[in-house]
């Protein structure tokens, strides 16, 4: 399992939505989407490795 698809050192919805879809675990679009709202630092749309990082470091 990959979770940045395109090697574009960032993961968008899209490769959000295939890891939890790989995983077994139903999220909605719109889940997906706030979550990456509310931890893009950055503000591309994207979370880079660091955020990433604190998005998963903030919900375990």
């Amino acid at each position: 399992m990959q979770m940045d698809q395109d090697r574009s050192g960032e993961i968008d919805v899209n490769e959000l939505q295939s890891l939890f879809d790989e995983a077994g675990m139903t999220v909605s679009r719109s889940v997906l989407d706030e979550w990456i709202r509310e931890n893009d630092v950055d503000g591309n749309g994207k979370l880079n490795f660091e955020e990433f990082y604190s998005f998963v470091s903030s919900n375990l």
